[in-house]
């Protein structure tokens, strides 16, 4: 046997490959990879595929083969490269034998060795093949031999669509590619399947215009040379009728080209297409017939129709695409002026497709879960009644008044034709007018904007008020959901009979299952718009009636269904208490039957955080959690890796049902049932990814039991004791730091609620504190952390900075190397070292209470009058960097950075000063213009001698300067609305601090100040020249 290997030991391999037991199969794929590791592999293979000798199957796989051996031993620069790369001699001689074997007869191997050829050309076209490109081009015109016309025009197809072009490709490719396609497409011996694979060529390059960045200006200009010639050979092909089961194909992708194209560049390109305009509408106009007659009067029959690469290339395709292009011609400032004459009869276009369909029907009446998808979930499928709702919606949008005008004239032409049709008998009557109920109920905030075009008050009571008595029942639930959407325009009088009805549709057993689904809509939308008084007295049977839906609900039921009873358990919360062993129970088996879904657990857990508000249902939802905790908190349950995710939403709820209300929300059972698994999974347990969820949980025990842990026990200690040992377990080296991460916020409630019982526990807790923080490396853990002693030194400086001043402490990790210029290993004192770090990391700290209890601190440790304190070296701002100010968002997202050391007194006031300029430009963020300094030559001195101590008393000038600056994150601790400093307007103790400062060491003011960087001098000077002119 020569280098090159013999073609009989390769069709065999190709042949088991065939063969159904699977050990054959496995052993040919092992061969042939030793064999692709030999010279003259490739060219066999194509020997083999462009051949005559090897059977139509072994020749196409021979062909698949060959294009998955070129994808990976071609270009060594390709991450899936694999050795050996290809000789040049055996790429040359493929280059010369693949293109015979797309004059196959078969189609399928012309297919196989297209894709071969295409994953060539992807690396060596155009430099190494040079000709490829042309060659295919010529092949595709050739009038000769059809089936090399075919294999061409099919290899230049995948060539552009599939991964084989690139950005490289394209500049190449349009300026010859394009124009052979127009040739092609207008060239009278074209058949029908060669002008739908030009069509398809150019729908690809098309597509990759915009994918491909540097390009698409040139194509665009070779594109507007040729649009004109384009429009002129296809739009009669467009404008054509044909019956609903034609086969449209070329049309289809004729209509693909054209939506893009208005779609991308329709402001840019839209004087082009103004041709396309009438001829896409008269031929919409055509299909609305066609569709009514085979799709809405009757069940459309017609079969399923599949172009070569499986698209359905049937009516409701091309219906799609036609709208679509319409959307494009709407959405394109130039063509979109076309129809400002016409606005009735697009109106009236769009109400037609928005008529329910006979086999729509079917299918809802068969499975409701099918009518809630269909009508809510627009991204799942296409259908004319949502495509032409969204188009409805951008008339709306672009033409405003007009539209409104429009859409009035045309609900009424409706209304009277579907009254025709009723009086004549026809079964489909109501229709048109659900058609009206939905388009209008879905313009509402549109018809909102201008009341006074839409006489929405009469609307409801005339066209409603019928249909919610109507036979038809798809028409009897519109109504109702239409009653909701116009209820901000309609008085609360008439509102209420569609109110009562819909809780009456609701509640009814023998109303269909999406009459009732569309009445708990309704109730939805009434109820954040509607008083209290009018929804309370008829919420007990809206929740039993939501409640009794549950029962086999789909996914976008349960989901509807979650989000309506949400708005409904806001209404009232004495009703929603009453009912809340029913909801409580229906929401815990809903969330055990579907806790992988995300969406429906995320809802389940904001309907329970409703009823927690209350501590009336605290008991019974504690009592109906309890048993599913246990289960799931059992050891089988706790080693399930599958139960992970389940344990964590459980211990959540666990939060949740525990309440925000005072200490002693909590029952004995619950208290007794779940604390002893959680101490005995934090003391034990050796899987550290569950030990965060789980010390969480714990927090809120100790947060609602507080004094109540000093006498409950278990296992012989008290409860205390058990939290002290869980804090101790995670102050362990061996937990790392992600496993802490709740660590800190679990001390500092701990010490919130059990202080002065903690005794000289105390100390040795927050020993252990800092210990573990000077271990700590993950900067949100080494946050945590020293948020305990900022909160400590807020709210007892006095007695914890004598503690701190004493304790020695040489640093592990050198507070923090990312925000500190030097490396610090000398031993400093405990204070000195938390002090390093909070400079360091304050601007990362986020909650509006976690905030101001840092700014309190820092005021405080000015207030010690301790020189030696304030002189204590800390980091200071990043070194250089422009002169924008940075959210805290922003700092958190640097990297690493370089900080000077300046003295804690610098630090502080330039953090405060920063603070209040945060807060400034929270504010003025959207405002025009940037602030200038009226008075550049005024220095801070002249400034302070001129107000002295006006500055005493800044609260009322802060007020008048800036209002609140909003949380960067609300704090969800129940807690925070006790704490003192939760009311605290942090602007105005600022700022007073800051006028003390100035009064009362005025050249210590002046130090300080003069130490700031230019930007916060800038602010600082504009503050006092700001006072200074409300003085005057």
């Amino acid at each position: 046997r020569n280098s090159k290997m013999g073609e009989e030991l390769l069709l065999q391999c190709l042949n088991a490959l065939l063969v159904p037991d699977e050990a054959v199969r496995k052993r040919a794929e092992e061969q042939l990879n030793v064999l692709a590791t030999q010279e003259g592999y490739g060219v066999v293979l194509t020997s083999i595929a462009v051949g005559d000798g090897a059977a139509q199957a072994l020749r196409q796989l021979a062909g698949i083969v060959l294009k998955g051996y070129i994808n990976t031993h071609w270009d060594p620069l390709q991450d899936n490269f694999q050795q050996p790369q290809v000789t040049p001699a055996d790429k040359a001689r493929i280059r010369e034998m693949l293109p015979k074997g797309l004059a196959s007869p078969d189609s399928k191997i012309r297919t196989a060795v297209a894709m071969a050829i295409a994953s060539v050309g992807h690396f060596d076209w155009p430099d190494t093949w040079p000709g490829l490109i042309e060659q295919l081009i010529v092949c595709m015109q050739t009038t000769t031999n059809l089936d090399l016309q075919a294999g061409a025009a099919r290899c230049l197809d995948i060539f552009v669509s599939n991964d084989n072009m690139t950005d490289q490709h394209l500049p190449k490719l349009l300026p010859v590619l394009l124009p052979a396609l127009l040739r092609v497409f207008s060239a009278e011996s074209s058949s029908h399947a060669l002008r739908v694979r030009a069509a398809s060529i150019v729908f690809s390059i098309v597509n990759w215009m915009e994918v491909v960045e540097g390009v698409e200006q040139d194509a665009l200009r070779l594109l507007v040379s040729l649009i004109p010639e384009w429009l002129r050979l296809t739009l009669p092909i467009v404008a054509e009728p044909h019956p609903y089961d034609y086969e449209y194909s070329l049309e289809i992708v004729l209509m693909q080209i054209i939506a893009v194209l208005l779609h991308r560049y329709g402001s840019k390109l839209g004087d082009l297409f103004k041709p396309a305009a009438p001829v896409i509408w008269t031929a919409t106009v055509h299909v609305l017939k066609i569709y009514e007659a085979n799709e809405i009067y009757s069940k459309g029959d017609a079969e399923v129709t599949q172009n070569y690469d499986g698209d359905v290339i049937g009516f409701e395709t091309y219906l799609y695409l036609l709208l679509e292009s319409v959307h494009g011609l709407l959405e394109g400032t130039p063509t979109r002026s076309l129809f400002d004459s016409s606005l009735v009869e697009m109106v009236y276009l769009l109400f037609g497709f928005m008529q329910i369909t006979e086999r729509q029907i079917e299918t809802w009446d068969s499975d409701v879960n099918a009518y809630i998808g269909d009508e809510d979930d627009e991204l799942r499928s296409f259908g004319a009644r949502i495509s032409a709702s969204q188009l409805l919606s951008t008339v709306c949008d672009h033409w405003r008044q007009n539209a409104i005008r429009a859409l009035a004239l045309v609900a009424a032409r409706n209304l009277q034709e579907a009254e025709k049709l009723r009086q004549e008998g026809s079964p489909f009557w109501w229709k048109k007018r659900e058609a009206v109920v939905a388009a209008v109920g879905g313009s509402a905030s549109v018809l909102a904007a201008h009341p006074t075009l839409f006489d929405a008050k009469t609307f409801t009571e005339a066209v409603l008020g019928q249909d919610v008595n109507s036979p038809a029942s798809y028409l009897r639930g519109r109504a109702l959901w239409c009653a909701a959407q116009l209820s901000k325009m309609v008085p609360v009088t008439t509102l209420q009979p569609f109110l009562i009805c819909a809780v009456q549709r609701l509640t009814a057993q023998d109303e269909p299952a999406h009459v009732r689904i569309c009445a708990c809509r309704a109730i939805a939308s009434f109820c954040p718009k509607l008083e209290t008084a009018a929804l309370a007295p008829l919420m007990p049977q809206s929740i039993t009636g939501v409640l009794a839906l549950f029962s086999g609900a789909s996914e976008d039921t349960l989901h509807l269904l979650l989000e309506s009873l949400m708005c409904i358990l806001k209404v009232d919360q004495a009703v929603s208490t009453a009912y809340a062993e029913p909801v409580a129970t229906v929401l815990l088996q809903a969330w055990n039957a579907n806790s992988n879904d995300n969406v429906a657990t995320t809802t389940i857990r904001d309907d329970l955080e409703i009823l927690a508000k209350s501590s009336q249902a605290l008991p019974t939802l504690q009592r109906l959690l309890l048993p599913i905790v246990v289960q799931l908190l059992s050891p089988t349950a706790l080693v399930d890796d599958a139960l992970s995710g389940q344990i964590e939403v459980a211990l959540d709820f666990v939060n949740i049902c525990l309440g925000s209300g005072p200490e002693g929300t909590i029952t004995d059972e619950m208290l007794n049932g779940i604390l002893p698994l959680l101490i005995r999974m934090l003391v034990t347990t050796e899987d550290h990814s569950v030990l965060a969820s789980f010390a969480t949980t714990l927090k809120a025990f100790v947060r609602v039991c507080g004094p109540r842990l000093l006498t409950w026990q278990y296992e012989g200690q008290s409860g205390v004791a058990w939290v002290l040992t869980v804090v101790s377990r995670l102050f362990s080296p061996q937990v790392p730091d992600i496993a802490a991460i709740y660590l800190g916020p679990l001390i500092s409630k701990l010490i919130t609620k059990l202080g002065p019982s903690l005794g000289e526990t105390l100390p040795q807790l927050l020993r252990a504190t800092l210990d573990r923080l000077q271990r700590a490396e993950m900067p949100s853990l080494i946050l945590a952390l020293t948020q305990v002693f900022i909160r400590l030194l807020a709210h007892n400086m006095q007695e914890i900075l004598p503690v701190l001043k004493s304790w020695r402490v040489t640093p592990i990790v050198p507070a923090l190397p990312r925000v500190t210029a030097a490396t610090v290993t000398q031993e400093m004192s405990a204070l000195h070292y938390i002090l390093r770090v909070w400079m360091g990391m304050h601007e990362e700290i986020h909650g509006a209470l976690n905030i101001t209890t840092s700014m309190v601190g820092m005021v405080k440790l000015f207030h010690t009058n301790d020189s030696e304190l304030i002189a204590l070296p800390v980091p200071g701002d990043v070194i250089a960097t422009g002169s924008t100010i940075k959210t805290r968002s922003q700092t958190r997202q640097g990297g690493a950075e370089q900080r000077a050391e300046l003295p804690l007194a610098i630090r502080v006031f330039g953090l405060i000063i920063k603070e209040l300029m945060v807060i400034k430009e929270t504010q003025d963020m959207n405002a025009e213009g940037d602030g200038t300094d009226s008075d550049g030559e005024d220095d801070f001195a002249s400034i302070a001698a001129e107000f002295g101590d006006v500055l005493g008393g800044g609260g009322s000038f802060l007020d008048e300067l800036w209002d609140e600056a909003e949380d960067e994150e609300a704090d969800e601790d129940p807690d925070s609305a006790l704490d003192p400093l939760f009311s605290l307007d942090l602007k105005e103790y600022l700022l007073t601090f800051v006028g003390e400062l100035l009064r009362t060491n005025r050249d210590g003011f002046m130090q300080l100040a003069s130490a700031l960087p230019p930007l916060e001098q800038k602010f600082l000077k504009e503050t006092l020249q700001q006072l200074q002119q409300q003085q005057k």
